[in-house]
Protein backbone atom coordinates (compact mmCIF):
# COMPACT_ATOMS: atom_id res chain seq x y z
CA UNK A 1 0.00 0.00 0.00
CA UNK A 2 1.02 3.30 -0.79
CA UNK A 3 -1.29 5.52 1.40
CA UNK A 4 1.14 6.11 4.02
CA UNK A 5 4.30 7.25 2.20
CA UNK A 6 1.81 9.99 0.53
CA UNK A 7 0.39 10.97 3.56
CA UNK A 8 3.89 10.95 5.45
CA UNK A 9 4.87 13.34 2.37
CA UNK A 10 2.01 15.61 2.46
CA UNK A 11 2.86 15.99 6.30
CA UNK A 12 6.36 16.94 5.42
CA UNK A 13 4.88 19.30 2.88
CA UNK A 14 2.83 21.15 4.90
CA UNK A 15 5.09 21.21 7.84
CA UNK A 16 7.71 22.58 5.72
CA UNK A 17 5.65 24.95 4.45
CA UNK A 18 4.57 26.66 8.05
CA UNK A 19 8.08 26.16 9.73
CA UNK A 20 10.63 25.72 7.20
CA UNK A 21 12.53 28.33 5.37
CA UNK A 22 11.44 32.06 5.77
CA UNK A 23 10.35 33.51 2.32
CA UNK A 24 8.29 36.49 1.61
CA UNK A 25 5.74 36.11 -0.92
CA UNK A 26 6.64 36.59 -4.57
CA UNK A 27 3.92 39.47 -4.74
CA UNK A 28 5.85 41.44 -2.11
CA UNK A 29 8.94 42.35 -3.74
CA UNK A 30 9.68 45.54 -4.90
CA UNK A 31 9.93 49.38 -3.60
CA UNK A 32 7.69 50.58 -1.11
CA UNK A 33 6.91 54.24 0.67
CA UNK A 34 6.47 53.94 4.27
CA UNK A 35 5.56 57.35 6.22
CA UNK A 36 8.65 58.71 8.29
CA UNK A 37 11.73 56.67 6.40
CA UNK A 38 13.37 58.82 4.66
CA UNK A 39 14.23 56.48 1.86
CA UNK A 40 11.88 53.95 0.34
CA UNK A 41 11.97 50.10 1.70
CA UNK A 42 13.12 47.10 -0.41
CA UNK A 43 11.53 43.59 -0.42
CA UNK A 44 13.14 40.65 -1.97
CA UNK A 45 12.54 36.90 -0.79
CA UNK A 46 14.29 37.09 2.27
CA UNK A 47 14.95 40.35 3.46
CA UNK A 48 13.66 43.82 4.04
CA UNK A 49 16.27 46.35 4.24
CA UNK A 50 15.45 48.86 7.71
CA UNK A 51 14.58 44.83 9.38
CA UNK A 52 16.40 42.62 8.53
CA UNK A 53 16.39 38.82 7.25
CA UNK A 54 13.84 36.63 8.06
CA UNK A 55 14.70 33.48 9.61
CA UNK A 56 10.96 31.65 10.93
CA UNK A 57 7.86 32.28 9.74
CA UNK A 58 4.46 30.73 10.96
CA UNK A 59 1.64 32.06 8.65
CA UNK A 60 1.47 35.88 8.96
CA UNK A 61 3.85 35.60 11.97
CA UNK A 62 7.43 36.47 10.90
CA UNK A 63 11.09 36.56 12.65
CA UNK A 64 13.39 38.84 11.80
CA UNK A 65 17.17 38.73 12.50
CA UNK A 66 18.68 42.37 11.89
CA UNK A 67 22.43 40.69 11.77
CA UNK A 68 23.95 44.70 12.00
CA UNK A 69 23.20 44.37 15.99
CA UNK A 70 23.81 41.46 18.19
CA UNK A 71 20.79 39.33 19.37
CA UNK A 72 18.92 41.84 17.48
CA UNK A 73 15.04 39.75 16.42
CA UNK A 74 11.86 41.57 16.22
CA UNK A 75 8.32 39.69 15.41
CA UNK A 76 6.54 41.57 12.51
CA UNK A 77 2.80 40.33 11.97
CA UNK A 78 2.42 41.34 8.24
CA UNK A 79 -0.97 41.56 6.44
CA UNK A 80 -0.90 42.25 2.48
CA UNK A 81 -4.12 44.53 2.29
CA UNK A 82 -3.91 44.87 -1.93
CA UNK A 83 -1.38 43.83 -4.16
CA UNK A 84 0.24 47.72 -3.55
CA UNK A 85 -0.24 47.69 0.13
CA UNK A 86 1.44 46.00 3.18
CA UNK A 87 0.44 46.70 6.60
CA UNK A 88 2.58 44.87 9.80
CA UNK A 89 2.60 45.50 13.29
CA UNK A 90 6.14 44.74 15.23
CA UNK A 91 6.73 44.43 19.02
CA UNK A 92 9.03 47.66 20.08
CA UNK A 93 11.91 45.65 21.95
CA UNK A 94 15.08 43.70 19.75
CA UNK A 95 15.86 40.59 21.86
CA UNK A 96 17.44 37.02 21.03
CA UNK A 97 13.75 35.21 21.94
CA UNK A 98 11.93 32.75 19.77
CA UNK A 99 9.22 33.55 17.56
CA UNK A 100 6.41 32.66 19.49
CA UNK A 101 7.49 34.86 22.97
CA UNK A 102 8.10 37.93 20.63
CA UNK A 103 4.71 37.62 18.51
CA UNK A 104 2.90 37.14 21.66
CA UNK A 105 3.68 40.34 23.10
CA UNK A 106 1.92 42.04 20.78
CA UNK A 107 -0.95 43.21 21.35
CA UNK A 108 -4.19 44.84 18.91
CA UNK A 109 -3.54 48.18 19.79
CA UNK A 110 0.07 48.12 19.02
CA UNK A 111 1.27 51.14 16.00
CA UNK A 112 0.28 49.89 12.67
CA UNK A 113 2.27 50.82 10.07
CA UNK A 114 1.74 51.16 6.33
CA UNK A 115 3.54 50.57 3.52
CA UNK A 116 2.61 51.33 -0.15
CA UNK A 117 4.04 49.75 -3.57
CA UNK A 118 6.44 52.96 -5.28
CA UNK A 119 5.33 52.78 -9.12
CA UNK A 120 1.95 50.79 -8.55
CA UNK A 121 -0.73 50.84 -11.19
CA UNK A 122 -3.42 52.91 -10.70
CA UNK A 123 -6.68 51.15 -9.39
CA UNK A 124 -10.22 52.22 -10.68
CA UNK A 125 -11.52 54.46 -8.12
CA UNK A 126 -14.00 52.60 -5.65
CA UNK A 127 -17.15 54.76 -5.43
CA UNK A 128 -19.30 51.56 -6.11
CA UNK A 129 -19.82 52.09 -9.77
CA UNK A 130 -20.62 55.84 -9.36
CA UNK A 131 -18.60 58.05 -11.87
CA UNK A 132 -17.69 62.09 -11.76
CA UNK A 133 -18.88 64.31 -12.24
CA UNK A 134 -20.06 65.12 -7.92
CA UNK A 135 -20.58 68.11 -6.54
CA UNK A 136 -19.38 67.70 -2.65
CA UNK A 137 -18.88 69.41 0.67
CA UNK A 138 -16.23 68.88 2.91
CA UNK A 139 -14.53 69.95 6.45
CA UNK A 140 -11.35 70.23 7.80
CA UNK A 141 -10.37 69.41 11.10
CA UNK A 142 -14.20 69.24 12.53
CA UNK A 143 -14.77 72.70 11.60
CA UNK A 144 -18.19 74.07 10.31
CA UNK A 145 -18.63 72.14 7.11
CA UNK A 146 -17.98 74.19 3.77
CA UNK A 147 -21.28 73.89 1.59
CA UNK A 148 -21.35 77.15 -0.31
CA UNK A 149 -20.24 77.56 -3.13
CA UNK A 150 -20.50 74.24 -3.89
CA UNK A 151 -17.25 72.31 -4.69
CA UNK A 152 -16.87 69.84 -7.48
CA UNK A 153 -15.31 66.96 -8.68
CA UNK A 154 -14.65 66.03 -12.35
CA UNK A 155 -14.26 63.11 -14.07
CA UNK A 156 -10.34 61.98 -16.37
CA UNK A 157 -9.93 60.12 -18.91
CA UNK A 158 -8.61 57.01 -16.78
CA UNK A 159 -11.33 56.21 -14.29
CA UNK A 160 -8.31 55.88 -11.86
CA UNK A 161 -8.24 59.70 -11.31
CA UNK A 162 -10.37 62.53 -10.42
CA UNK A 163 -10.21 65.72 -10.31
CA UNK A 164 -11.00 67.76 -6.88
CA UNK A 165 -11.71 71.64 -7.22
CA UNK A 166 -12.24 72.90 -3.73
CA UNK A 167 -13.90 76.43 -3.34
CA UNK A 168 -13.52 78.35 -0.15
CA UNK A 169 -16.53 79.34 1.88
CA UNK A 170 -15.89 82.79 3.31
CA UNK A 171 -17.69 82.13 6.45
CA UNK A 172 -16.13 79.00 6.72
CA UNK A 173 -12.14 78.96 8.69
CA UNK A 174 -9.60 76.85 7.12
CA UNK A 175 -10.96 76.40 3.67
CA UNK A 176 -9.35 77.28 0.28
CA UNK A 177 -9.78 77.46 -3.32
CA UNK A 178 -7.49 74.79 -4.95
CA UNK A 179 -7.58 72.11 -7.59
CA UNK A 180 -6.08 68.13 -6.37
CA UNK A 181 -5.95 65.19 -8.40
CA UNK A 182 -6.71 62.18 -6.91
CA UNK A 183 -4.89 59.18 -7.95
CA UNK A 184 -6.60 55.59 -6.62
CA UNK A 185 -3.44 53.28 -6.01
CA UNK A 186 -5.36 50.34 -4.26
CA UNK A 187 -8.49 49.36 -1.61
CA UNK A 188 -9.65 46.40 0.41
CA UNK A 189 -12.36 45.80 3.10
CA UNK A 190 -11.79 45.19 6.46
CA UNK A 191 -15.15 44.27 7.82
CA UNK A 192 -17.61 46.36 6.55
CA UNK A 193 -15.33 49.03 5.90
CA UNK A 194 -13.69 49.84 3.04
CA UNK A 195 -10.44 51.78 2.77
CA UNK A 196 -8.49 53.61 -0.85
CA UNK A 197 -4.73 54.39 -0.78
CA UNK A 198 -4.91 57.32 -2.95
CA UNK A 199 -1.81 60.30 -4.46
CA UNK A 200 -3.14 63.48 -4.26
CA UNK A 201 -0.82 65.18 -7.02
CA UNK A 202 -0.54 68.74 -5.52
CA UNK A 203 2.43 70.07 -7.52
CA UNK A 204 5.98 68.51 -8.90
CA UNK A 205 7.72 69.24 -5.71
CA UNK A 206 5.23 67.77 -3.51
CA UNK A 207 7.17 64.93 -1.18
CA UNK A 208 5.77 60.97 -1.17
CA UNK A 209 4.70 62.13 2.61
CA UNK A 210 2.62 65.22 1.15
CA UNK A 211 0.73 62.91 -1.78
CA UNK A 212 -0.02 59.28 0.04
CA UNK A 213 -3.49 59.48 1.79
CA UNK A 214 -5.64 56.62 3.32
CA UNK A 215 -9.67 56.99 2.82
CA UNK A 216 -12.01 55.41 3.89
CA UNK A 217 -15.22 55.24 1.56
CA UNK A 218 -18.79 54.67 2.82
CA UNK A 219 -21.44 52.89 0.91
CA UNK A 220 -22.96 54.84 -1.66
CA UNK A 221 -26.89 55.55 -1.30
CA UNK A 222 -28.78 57.29 -3.98
CA UNK A 223 -25.87 58.32 -5.83
CA UNK A 224 -24.19 60.31 -2.52
CA UNK A 225 -21.48 58.80 -0.23
CA UNK A 226 -19.27 60.16 2.19
CA UNK A 227 -15.71 59.77 2.59
CA UNK A 228 -12.95 60.79 5.17
CA UNK A 229 -9.09 61.25 4.95
CA UNK A 230 -6.50 60.99 7.10
CA UNK A 231 -3.84 64.14 7.84
CA UNK A 232 -0.90 62.19 6.78
CA UNK A 233 0.79 59.05 5.28
CA UNK A 234 -0.87 56.32 7.02
CA UNK A 235 -4.28 54.47 8.06
CA UNK A 236 -3.69 55.37 11.71
CA UNK A 237 -7.01 56.02 13.33
CA UNK A 238 -9.00 55.99 9.72
CA UNK A 239 -12.06 53.84 11.18
CA UNK A 240 -15.18 55.59 9.71
CA UNK A 241 -15.79 57.33 6.49
CA UNK A 242 -17.10 60.54 8.92
CA UNK A 243 -13.97 61.12 11.01
CA UNK A 244 -10.63 62.24 9.16
CA UNK A 245 -8.43 65.23 8.83
CA UNK A 246 -10.91 66.37 5.81
CA UNK A 247 -14.15 64.83 5.32
CA UNK A 248 -16.08 65.47 2.03
CA UNK A 249 -20.27 64.11 1.37
CA UNK A 250 -20.20 63.56 -2.45
CA UNK A 251 -23.58 63.56 -4.39
CA UNK A 252 -23.42 62.35 -8.21
CA UNK A 253 -24.80 64.96 -10.58
CA UNK A 254 -26.37 64.71 -14.15
CA UNK A 255 -22.91 64.92 -16.80
CA UNK A 256 -23.86 67.97 -17.89
CA UNK A 257 -22.16 66.70 -21.59
CA UNK A 258 -24.79 63.93 -21.22
CA UNK A 259 -28.52 65.69 -20.39
CA UNK A 260 -29.42 69.28 -21.13
CA UNK A 261 -28.40 70.80 -24.63
CA UNK A 262 -26.49 67.73 -25.16
CA UNK A 263 -29.34 65.10 -24.33
CA UNK A 264 -29.43 62.36 -26.80
CA UNK A 265 -27.00 63.37 -28.42
CA UNK A 266 -24.94 60.51 -30.60
CA UNK A 267 -22.05 60.32 -33.46
CA UNK A 268 -24.21 59.62 -36.73
CA UNK A 269 -24.31 55.26 -37.46
CA UNK A 270 -22.23 55.93 -40.36
CA UNK A 271 -19.17 57.10 -38.46
CA UNK A 272 -20.05 53.88 -35.75
CA UNK A 273 -20.70 51.56 -38.12
CA UNK A 274 -17.21 50.27 -37.18
CA UNK A 275 -16.46 50.90 -33.39
CA UNK A 276 -13.16 51.21 -34.06
CA UNK A 277 -11.06 53.53 -36.63
CA UNK A 278 -6.76 53.02 -36.84
CA UNK A 279 -5.24 56.21 -38.29
CA UNK A 280 -3.14 55.31 -41.76
CA UNK A 281 -0.02 54.78 -39.62
CA UNK A 282 -1.61 53.09 -36.57
CA UNK A 283 -0.34 56.15 -34.56
CA UNK A 284 -4.22 56.72 -32.85
CA UNK A 285 -7.04 54.42 -32.16
CA UNK A 286 -10.72 55.93 -31.88
CA UNK A 287 -13.23 54.11 -30.30
CA UNK A 288 -16.36 54.64 -29.74
CA UNK A 289 -18.56 53.65 -26.92
CA UNK A 290 -21.56 50.89 -27.52
CA UNK A 291 -24.22 54.06 -27.04
CA UNK A 292 -22.10 55.51 -29.33
CA UNK A 293 -22.19 58.76 -27.03
CA UNK A 294 -18.38 59.05 -26.68
CA UNK A 295 -15.15 58.93 -28.74
CA UNK A 296 -12.24 57.89 -27.13
CA UNK A 297 -8.62 58.84 -28.84
CA UNK A 298 -5.62 56.53 -27.89
CA UNK A 299 -2.38 56.28 -28.59
CA UNK A 300 -1.38 51.92 -28.63
CA UNK A 301 0.70 51.70 -25.36
CA UNK A 302 0.28 54.60 -24.33
CA UNK A 303 -1.77 53.52 -21.57
CA UNK A 304 -4.87 55.20 -20.32
CA UNK A 305 -3.60 58.60 -19.04
CA UNK A 306 -3.01 59.70 -22.49
CA UNK A 307 -6.32 58.91 -23.73
CA UNK A 308 -8.57 61.64 -25.29
CA UNK A 309 -12.57 61.51 -24.23
CA UNK A 310 -14.71 63.72 -26.80
CA UNK A 311 -18.52 63.43 -25.55
CA UNK A 312 -20.96 63.93 -28.32
CA UNK A 313 -22.55 67.27 -26.58
CA UNK A 314 -24.37 68.99 -29.38
CA UNK A 315 -24.96 67.96 -32.81
CA UNK A 316 -24.31 70.92 -35.26
CA UNK A 317 -25.33 70.05 -39.08
CA UNK A 318 -25.47 65.89 -39.68
CA UNK A 319 -25.72 64.51 -43.06
CA UNK A 320 -25.03 61.01 -45.13
CA UNK A 321 -21.55 62.09 -45.19
CA UNK A 322 -20.69 64.77 -42.85
CA UNK A 323 -21.21 65.72 -39.26
CA UNK A 324 -19.90 68.80 -37.10
CA UNK A 325 -20.53 68.11 -33.46
CA UNK A 326 -19.79 70.02 -30.20
CA UNK A 327 -17.92 67.55 -28.24
CA UNK A 328 -17.20 67.87 -24.41
CA UNK A 329 -13.42 67.39 -24.29
CA UNK A 330 -11.10 65.57 -22.01
CA UNK A 331 -7.47 65.46 -21.83
CA UNK A 332 -6.17 63.55 -19.07
CA UNK A 333 -7.69 65.67 -15.88
CA UNK A 334 -8.74 68.98 -17.97
CA UNK A 335 -11.87 69.37 -20.23
CA UNK A 336 -13.58 71.79 -22.00
CA UNK A 337 -15.70 72.03 -24.95
CA UNK A 338 -14.44 71.76 -28.90
CA UNK A 339 -15.69 71.60 -32.04
CA UNK A 340 -15.21 68.40 -34.51
CA UNK A 341 -16.14 67.64 -38.39
CA UNK A 342 -16.36 64.12 -39.65
CA UNK A 343 -16.51 63.29 -43.18
CA UNK A 344 -17.51 60.26 -44.86
CA UNK A 345 -15.64 59.26 -47.75
CA UNK A 346 -16.56 55.84 -48.26
CA UNK A 347 -17.87 52.79 -46.42
CA UNK A 348 -14.19 51.96 -45.04
CA UNK A 349 -13.10 55.66 -44.88
CA UNK A 350 -13.42 58.38 -43.06
CA UNK A 351 -11.67 61.74 -42.07
CA UNK A 352 -11.84 64.11 -39.02
CA UNK A 353 -10.84 67.12 -37.89
CA UNK A 354 -10.62 68.28 -34.68
CA UNK A 355 -10.55 71.80 -32.93
CA UNK A 356 -7.33 72.11 -31.31
CA UNK A 357 -8.24 74.87 -28.23
CA UNK A 358 -10.97 73.01 -25.85
CA UNK A 359 -13.13 76.10 -24.66
CA UNK A 360 -15.13 76.82 -21.88
CA UNK A 361 -18.52 77.77 -23.62
CA UNK A 362 -20.19 75.36 -25.88
CA UNK A 363 -20.96 78.12 -28.02
CA UNK A 364 -18.19 79.02 -29.05
CA UNK A 365 -16.44 75.49 -29.66
CA UNK A 366 -17.41 76.11 -33.42
CA UNK A 367 -17.14 79.30 -34.07
CA UNK A 368 -14.64 80.07 -37.57
CA UNK A 369 -12.33 82.12 -34.53
CA UNK A 370 -12.17 78.24 -32.38
CA UNK A 371 -12.75 75.95 -35.99
CA UNK A 372 -11.33 77.03 -39.09
CA UNK A 373 -11.71 74.33 -41.36
CA UNK A 374 -9.61 76.02 -43.62
CA UNK A 375 -6.47 75.65 -41.50
CA UNK A 376 -7.01 72.14 -39.55
CA UNK A 377 -5.42 69.15 -40.53
CA UNK A 378 -7.52 65.93 -41.62
CA UNK A 379 -6.87 62.91 -40.07
CA UNK A 380 -7.65 59.71 -42.34
CA UNK A 381 -9.07 56.15 -40.53
CA UNK A 382 -10.12 52.81 -41.59
CA UNK A 383 -11.23 50.31 -39.91
CA UNK A 384 -8.87 47.82 -38.15
CA UNK A 385 -9.50 45.04 -40.79
CA UNK A 386 -10.97 46.49 -43.77
CA UNK A 387 -11.74 44.31 -46.98
CA UNK A 388 -10.46 44.81 -50.03
CA UNK A 389 -12.52 46.71 -52.62
CA UNK A 390 -12.08 47.87 -56.71
CA UNK A 391 -9.41 49.90 -57.47
CA UNK A 392 -9.92 53.30 -59.75
CA UNK A 393 -8.44 54.04 -63.15
CA UNK A 394 -8.12 50.06 -64.51
CA UNK A 395 -5.57 49.79 -67.05
CA UNK A 396 -1.81 49.45 -67.42
CA UNK A 397 0.45 52.27 -67.34
CA UNK A 398 3.89 53.19 -68.08
CA UNK A 399 5.91 55.30 -65.51
CA UNK A 400 6.79 58.25 -67.38
CA UNK A 401 8.68 60.94 -65.60
CA UNK A 402 9.25 62.05 -62.33
CA UNK A 403 10.99 59.00 -61.27
CA UNK A 404 13.53 57.62 -64.11
CA UNK A 405 13.69 53.61 -63.95
CA UNK A 406 16.92 53.53 -62.31
CA UNK A 407 15.41 54.70 -59.38
CA UNK A 408 12.63 52.41 -59.33
CA UNK A 409 14.17 49.61 -60.14
CA UNK A 410 16.91 49.91 -57.01
CA UNK A 411 14.26 51.17 -55.05
CA UNK A 412 12.44 47.67 -56.04
CA UNK A 413 15.59 45.72 -55.63
CA UNK A 414 16.41 47.18 -52.28
CA UNK A 415 13.40 45.85 -50.65
CA UNK A 416 13.70 42.27 -51.70
CA UNK A 417 13.69 40.21 -47.99
CA UNK A 418 17.15 40.46 -46.54
CA UNK A 419 17.78 43.29 -47.98
CA UNK A 420 17.53 44.86 -44.63
CA UNK A 421 20.45 42.74 -43.29
CA UNK A 422 22.18 42.97 -46.65
CA UNK A 423 21.44 39.51 -47.09
CA UNK A 424 20.69 37.78 -50.65
CA UNK A 425 20.49 41.73 -52.26
CA UNK A 426 20.56 41.43 -55.59
CA UNK A 427 22.32 44.13 -58.04
CA UNK A 428 20.42 46.64 -59.77
CA UNK A 429 19.79 45.99 -63.59
CA UNK A 430 22.23 48.41 -66.22
CA UNK A 431 20.05 49.22 -68.29
CA UNK A 432 17.45 49.15 -65.64
CA UNK A 433 14.44 48.90 -68.40
CA UNK A 434 11.30 50.51 -68.12
CA UNK A 435 8.79 50.16 -64.86
CA UNK A 436 5.18 49.97 -65.11
CA UNK A 437 1.63 49.90 -62.92
CA UNK A 438 -1.01 47.92 -63.42
CA UNK A 439 -4.04 48.67 -61.52
CA UNK A 440 -7.12 45.71 -61.59
CA UNK A 441 -5.60 43.27 -63.79
CA UNK A 442 -4.59 40.47 -61.58
CA UNK A 443 -7.51 41.47 -59.55
CA UNK A 444 -10.00 44.36 -59.27
CA UNK A 445 -8.69 45.71 -55.80
CA UNK A 446 -5.06 45.27 -56.76
CA UNK A 447 -2.78 47.82 -57.74
CA UNK A 448 0.89 46.50 -58.35
CA UNK A 449 4.57 47.82 -59.93
CA UNK A 450 6.14 46.35 -62.49
CA UNK A 451 9.56 46.43 -63.66
CA UNK A 452 11.57 44.75 -66.58
CA UNK A 453 14.61 44.63 -64.26
CA UNK A 454 15.53 41.11 -63.68
CA UNK A 455 12.67 38.61 -63.38
CA UNK A 456 9.96 41.58 -63.20
CA UNK A 457 9.72 42.24 -59.91
CA UNK A 458 6.21 42.89 -58.51
CA UNK A 459 5.11 45.41 -55.37
CA UNK A 460 1.29 44.50 -55.42
CA UNK A 461 -1.13 46.91 -52.98
CA UNK A 462 -4.96 46.03 -51.92
CA UNK A 463 -7.05 48.98 -52.62
CA UNK A 464 -9.42 49.74 -49.31
CA UNK A 465 -11.09 52.85 -50.30
CA UNK A 466 -11.07 55.38 -53.11
CA UNK A 467 -13.33 58.70 -53.49
CA UNK A 468 -13.14 62.01 -55.35
CA UNK A 469 -12.96 65.61 -54.57
CA UNK A 470 -15.50 67.05 -56.95
CA UNK A 471 -14.18 70.41 -56.69
CA UNK A 472 -10.79 70.27 -57.92
CA UNK A 473 -11.10 66.26 -59.47
CA UNK A 474 -8.38 65.00 -57.32
CA UNK A 475 -8.63 61.08 -56.62
CA UNK A 476 -8.15 58.77 -52.50
CA UNK A 477 -7.32 55.37 -52.93
CA UNK A 478 -6.34 53.53 -49.70
CA UNK A 479 -4.12 50.57 -50.12
CA UNK A 480 -1.86 48.06 -47.79
CA UNK A 481 1.13 46.54 -49.36
CA UNK A 482 0.27 42.57 -49.51
CA UNK A 483 2.43 40.45 -47.75
CA UNK A 484 2.61 42.29 -44.69
CA UNK A 485 1.66 41.51 -41.51
CA UNK A 486 -2.27 41.75 -40.98
CA UNK A 487 -2.17 42.91 -37.17
CA UNK A 488 -0.43 46.19 -38.04
CA UNK A 489 -0.25 46.92 -41.75
CA UNK A 490 1.06 50.47 -42.65
CA UNK A 491 -1.42 52.00 -44.29
CA UNK A 492 -1.03 54.43 -47.71
CA UNK A 493 -2.56 56.87 -49.28
CA UNK A 494 -2.50 57.86 -53.10
CA UNK A 495 -3.02 60.89 -54.30
CA UNK A 496 -3.89 60.70 -58.42
CA UNK A 497 -5.09 63.52 -60.47
CA UNK A 498 -5.66 63.32 -64.16
CA UNK A 499 -3.83 65.55 -66.76
CA UNK A 500 -6.08 67.31 -69.59
CA UNK A 501 -9.00 64.97 -69.04
CA UNK A 502 -6.69 61.55 -70.18
CA UNK A 503 -5.66 58.83 -68.35
CA UNK A 504 -2.16 59.97 -67.35
CA UNK A 505 -2.19 60.89 -63.38
CA UNK A 506 0.76 62.13 -60.69
CA UNK A 507 0.30 60.10 -58.38
CA UNK A 508 1.79 61.88 -54.34
CA UNK A 509 2.66 59.00 -52.37
CA UNK A 510 2.03 59.76 -48.59
CA UNK A 511 3.45 56.51 -46.16
CA UNK A 512 4.12 57.78 -42.50
CA UNK A 513 1.21 60.58 -41.95
CA UNK A 514 -1.81 60.22 -41.04
CA UNK A 515 -3.71 62.60 -43.55
CA UNK A 516 -4.13 62.37 -47.43
CA UNK A 517 -4.52 66.27 -47.91
CA UNK A 518 -1.78 67.94 -49.40
CA UNK A 519 -2.27 71.04 -47.49
CA UNK A 520 -1.24 69.02 -44.81
CA UNK A 521 1.64 67.62 -46.15
CA UNK A 522 3.73 70.55 -46.41
CA UNK A 523 7.15 70.16 -45.51
CA UNK A 524 6.97 66.39 -45.40
CA UNK A 525 8.91 64.78 -48.57
CA UNK A 526 6.43 62.75 -50.31
CA UNK A 527 7.34 61.06 -54.19
CA UNK A 528 5.43 62.11 -57.50
CA UNK A 529 5.73 60.91 -60.76
CA UNK A 530 3.61 60.33 -63.68
CA UNK A 531 1.94 57.61 -65.55
CA UNK A 532 1.30 57.02 -69.07
CA UNK A 533 -2.17 54.87 -70.34
CA UNK A 534 -1.19 51.82 -72.35
CA UNK A 535 -4.21 50.33 -72.78
CA UNK A 536 -6.48 48.27 -70.85
CA UNK A 537 -5.27 44.89 -69.01
CA UNK A 538 -4.80 42.38 -71.71
CA UNK A 539 -3.39 39.24 -71.43
CA UNK A 540 -0.15 39.65 -72.11
CA UNK A 541 0.27 42.07 -69.22
CA UNK A 542 -1.31 40.24 -66.78
CA UNK A 543 0.77 37.00 -67.60
CA UNK A 544 3.63 39.72 -67.31
CA UNK A 545 3.01 39.58 -63.76
CA UNK A 546 4.56 36.91 -61.55
CA UNK A 547 2.19 35.89 -58.76
CA UNK A 548 3.17 34.48 -55.63
CA UNK A 549 6.78 36.68 -55.44
CA UNK A 550 7.14 38.24 -52.45
CA UNK A 551 5.91 41.35 -51.63
CA UNK A 552 8.46 44.54 -52.11
CA UNK A 553 8.51 47.91 -50.08
CA UNK A 554 8.56 50.43 -53.56
CA UNK A 555 7.08 52.96 -51.88
CA UNK A 556 8.75 52.61 -48.18
CA UNK A 557 11.92 52.48 -49.87
CA UNK A 558 11.19 55.56 -52.34
CA UNK A 559 10.46 57.87 -49.08
CA UNK A 560 13.39 56.47 -47.30
CA UNK A 561 15.54 57.82 -50.38
CA UNK A 562 14.25 60.96 -50.00
CA UNK A 563 14.30 61.34 -46.26
CA UNK A 564 17.81 60.20 -46.29
CA UNK A 565 18.76 63.48 -48.65
CA UNK A 566 17.18 65.69 -46.55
Amino acid sequence: MTVLPVLGLLITVVVHRIYGQCEFPVSWSGRWFQSGVNHYININSTSITTKGVCVKNISDKFLIEDRDENNCRRCLVITEKHQNVIQYKENPICESRSLEELCGEITSDAPLFSMFRVDAMPITCPFDGLQAPFQFSYSRGGYTECKYPVSKADSCTSDSRLKLKFQACPDVLNTESTVEELVCMASWKDGSTKYMIGKLELSPTSSDEDKYRCFVVGKSNGGQFEMAQSGDATCNGMSSPTDGSRTMKFTRVESHHHHGPGSGCRYPPWLTEHHTWHSLNHGHVYHFSPRNGTLRKSIPGAGPDHDIRAACFKEINVTDTRATIVTHYTIGCQSGYTCMRFYRRDSQVVEIQEGENPVENSDEACRPDNFHSQLLTYSTLVPPLPKGVECPFHGRYEISSGLNAEDVGKALAASRPGSENNQDKPTPCDPPGKQYLTIGCNSPDTMEFQSECGTKTVAAYTCYGHWKNEKNGVDYVISTMQGRSTSNPRRYCFVMSQVNGIAQQTINIATILESCHLHTLSGIPRWTFNITHQGPCSSESSSATTPGMPALVLLAALLAAVVNRR
